[in-house]
């Protein structure tokens, strides 16, 4: 018998054989394991951020396992199961080739900066239990084939910009428990499928555009904990089960469009603590069933319409810490079992219609409340003094009900921060009330208008050194400013409608955050402190009403963030600084007027484009109204008048106009010996005159102005509507700086609307008091009659008419281009408050071929050719 030799040809085919089976798992092995190292770097190719992160992710590198973010698997082989990059810093798009880590379990990107849409290729990654990108700035829809991810426990994709609908298979996925997508552009209905997933216990979809009604699936699940879907348009009645259900603990609605009544809760041992509706449609009265939330702590009603009273229930919640029913119309007394709620923190009852006494011993009852805000009521009677044990209090806002009696001494409460009684009908006493607040060092407002204080302001007030925030107009309150109010961190300052005297106090400039200051209606005297350009930030200044002299310090205009500077109705003198005309912030109003001030307006005044308000009448002020006055286009209101000796080159209500031989609004004196040597010889030859012009037939003044309106029209080939002087002033609002558009040698332009006309149009007043101005008119006329071309402004009508002293009147009323001129788009720079955009080539080689054309037809094809003197850009309306 023989043997089987270990050298024979089928022995070795049998090893070749087994050698090849016991490699093969090692060759899988190195291919997906290489697969997995060729993925991330595929995926950090285009990734930039932090160089920690991004150095250790290099082809160099096989070990990728050690990556930084890189999880992989302890068994052979080791794949990637979890890439973790949150907080980063990193700046890039996911790319589709992260989905051949097939064996990922757990994607996180979260609080980076990667952009672009979602790779519909994670649908690959059937591993995948956790997804986790938000906060990023990924666009475009949810890719539905994230619902092939059927292990996926976790998705949260919240605060992006994200848009189109929901999938509606994320109900399938059925072991889902948490689906956050907040903060995204997410429109159309809440899927009816999430309500059907019996795992699904965390659901937010609040800040999106999501329509419709809750779904009564989603309002049913007997899984759902939490259900977040605040600030959308959601709209329908609340579903009755949401407020009963058995397993429901946290429930988020604000800020939605709900209509109709809260639900009963009928439901035994419910376990919601949490419940936010503010600011929905809601109407009717509040259910006394919600006392049977009995786990509650949380509840907030604000802002709807809800009547009646406060029911008593809720005075039952044991573990009741908000209860906020702010802005409603709430009326009647305030149950006392509100008052007893031991554990609440934060009691809100504001704007509403409630009456009746504040318990006297709300302070012992309340022992845990920070914030009582019970403002904008009916409240009466006293302030309990037992709100001295209410040592946690930081907010008392009680502003605006029927109070009486002193300000008790709230020095106790350390904790203080807000301290708001105005309006009501307190007395300061001996003001001692503020030497005690001076141990509330968090104190930083302090609200006291509309009271009756009365008395002296005590100098301990500059040792409330935190306070932001100090309101004590309309009190009665007379003497001094303190010096110490310097000492403050004020940001606002009102003291107006009081009776206080003496000085500003010059330390007001080293408060460097004021943002409005208000000493209005006052007695105050002397000078306004040069201190007052140390105030950067100041928005509003506001020292109307006072007995203020001397002139208006130059240092003013280092308060480059004014946008309110009112001084009216004080005793100031001197010119206006020109400096003030630069504070290019200003845009609601600039009051100077009722004051002594001399001098011309500068011609800086054009500075201020955006102002809506200049007031400097009832002054001293003399020489001409600027034309840069006109740039202010914004201007809805201007008051120039009673500066007896300030005039306009153009007709503007109240202001008389400039004679020819005013010069800087002084008449030279020499015109005094002049008119006494003349005034004989004029009278001679007036007599002569008046005897020749008897001997004339007198043609009447409105058969006059008749022909010469006919002579204009036919001078100019049109049969259209005739305007009047009256129709005139009308169009442009009596000649109102708002309309004045430019001015030139021989008159001045408005923008007008008349009666008869749709668009706006541009009228032409010619100044006839300068020498040649009538020979301009018939002139113009005259070269307008036969001139028609695309790029010369049409003209519309003429009036040929008498002002309302008689006096001769002409205009010319044209098409208005509502762009402005050429030089304000050729020179932006030198514009840079006209918000114009920037000329491109193209258009500015457009543009010249333009004028070339006008100018072509002016010179050669007129029927008599005409030439145009002043030629400039700013004598160009630009239509782009």
């Amino acid at each position: 018998m023989s043997s089987l030799g270990f050298s024979s040809p089928g022995f070795l085919q049998l090893l070749y054989i087994l050698k090849f089976f016991c490699l093969l798992p090692l060759v899988i092995s190195s291919n997906e394991t290489e697969s997995d190292r060729q993925a991330l770097l595929c995926f950090g190719s285009q990734l930039a951020g932090s160089a920690e992160v991004l150095s250790s992710w290099s082809n160099a590198s096989m070990e990728f396992c050690r990556w930084h973010g890189i999880t992989c698997s302890t068994k052979l082989p080791h794949r990637v199961i979890a890439l973790d990059l949150s907080s980063e810093g990193i700046t890039g798009r996911i790319l589709p080739c992260i989905a051949n880590l097939t064996d990922l379990t757990r994607l996180q990107l979260s609080n980076n900066s990667f952009y672009g849409s979602i790779p519909s290729e994670l649908g690959f990654l059937t591993q995948l239990s956790i997804l986790n990108i938000s906060m990023n700035s990924l666009e475009g829809n949810i890719p539905s084939e994230l619902t092939s991810c059927f292990k996926l426990q976790k998705i949260d994709l919240s605060n992006n910009k994200l848009q189109g609908s929901i999938p509606s298979a994320f109900g399938d996925l059925t072991e889902l428990r948490t689906l956050i997508l907040t903060s995204n552009r997410l429109s159309g209905n809440i899927p009816q499928s999430l309500g059907s997933n019996l795992s699904l216990t965390y659901v937010d979809l609040g800040r999106n555009a999501l329509t419709g009604r809750i779904p009564k699936s989603l309002a049913s699940s007997t899984s759902l904990q939490f259900l977040i879907l605040t600030s959308n348009t959601l709209s329908g009645e609340l579903p009755k089960a949401l407020l009963n259900s058995s397993s429901l603990i946290f429930l988020d609605l604000q800020q939605n469009n709900f209509v109709g009544s809260i639900p009963p809760v009928t439901a035994i041992s419910p376990k919601m603590y949490y419940l936010d509706l503010r600011f929905n449609h809601l109407t009717g009265t509040i259910p006394s069933s919600l006392g049977n939330l009995s786990s509650l702590i949380y509840l907030c009603l604000i802002g709807n319409n809800l009547v009646g009273s406060i029911p008593d229930t809720l005075g039952h919640v044991p573990t009741l810490e908000t209860l906020a029913v702010d802005l409603n119309n709430l009326s009647g007394l305030v149950p006392p079992s509100i008052f007893n709620v031991s554990s609440l923190t934060y009691l809100g009852m504001a704007n509403n219609s409630l009456t009746g006494r504040l318990p006297s011993n709300i302070g012992y009852t309340l022992p845990n409340i920070q914030q009582l805000i019970l403002l904008n009521n009916k409240f009466s009677g006293s302030i309990p003094s037992s709100l001295l044990n209410a040592s946690h209090l930081q907010r008392l806002s009680l502003a605006n009900n029927s109070l009486t009696g002193h300000i008790p001494l709230f020095g106790s409460l350390q904790n203080l921060k807000i301290l708001d009684m105005a309006y009501n009908m307190l007395e300061a006493d001996d003001w001692s009330f503020v030497l005690s607040l001076s141990n509330c060092s968090k104190l930083t407002e302090l609200l006291l208008d509309g009271n009756n204080l009365q008395g002296n302001l005590p100098s301990s007030i500059g040792n409330l050194s935190s306070l932001e925030r100090l309101w004590l107009r309309n009190n009665q309150i007379s003497g001094i400013i303190p010096p110490g109010i310097g000492n403050l961190s004020l940001n606002m300052l009102y003291m107006d409608y009081n009776y206080l005297t003496g000085n500003i106090p010059p330390t007001i400039g080293y408060l460097h955050n004021m943002v409005i200051l208000s000493f209005a209606q006052n007695r105050l005297s002397g000078q306004i402190p040069g201190t007052i350009g140390n105030l950067v930030q100041l928005n509003e200044l506001h020292l109307d009403g006072n007995n203020l002299s001397g002139s208006i310090p130059e240092s003013i205009h280092h308060c480059t963030q004014l946008k309110t500077l009112n001084l009216a109705h004080n005793s100031l003198h001197g010119t206006i600084p020109v400096h003030i005309f630069k504070i290019f912030s200003l845009s609601e109003q600039l009051n100077l007027s009722h004051n002594y001030l001399s001098g011309g307006i500068p011609q800086e005044v054009g500075n201020l484009i955006n102002l809506n308000k200049l007031s400097i009448s009832n002054n001293r002020l003399s020489g001409n109204i600027p034309s840069a006055l006109g740039q202010c286009v914004i201007l809805e209101s201007l008051e120039l008048q009673r500066n007896d000796r300030l005039c306009a080159r153009a007709p503007l209500k109240g202001i008389p106009f400039c004679s020819a031989l005013v010069d800087g609004g002084r008449v030279h004196r020499s015109l005094v010996l002049a008119f006494k040597i003349v005034t004989p010889v004029v009278v001679v030859i007036a007599i002569l005159c008046f005897l020749m012009i008897r001997s004339r037939k007198r043609v009447p003044l409105n058969s006059r102005m008749s022909m010469q309106l006919k002579t204009h029209l036919r001078q100019l080939n049109v049969d259209i509507e005739k305007i009047t002087y009256q129709d005139i002033v009308k169009a442009t609002n009596g000649f109102s700086s708002a309309n004045l558009i430019g001015s030139g040698s021989f008159g001045t332009v408005y923008k007008g609307n008349l009666e008869f006309r749709q668009d706006q149009v541009a009228i032409k007043i010619f100044n006839l008091s300068t020498y040649g101005a009538h020979r301009s008119f018939a002139a113009e006329c005259e070269a307008l009659k036969n001139v028609r071309h695309r790029n010369l402004v049409k003209v519309i009508t003429v009036c040929s008419s008498v002002d309302s002293t008689g006096a001769d009147f002409r205009a010319l009323v044209f098409d208005y281009i509502q762009n402005g001129n050429l030089e304000m788009w050729l020179h932006p720079k030198e514009h840079e408050h006209s918000q114009r955009n920037f000329l491109t080539l193209s258009q500015r080689i457009n543009i010249a071929l333009d004028i070339a054309f006008a100018l072509d037809y002016l010179h050669n094809r007129c029927a008599t050719p005409l030439v145009h003197c002043d030629l400039e850009a700013k004598q160009h309306s630009f239509r782009p």
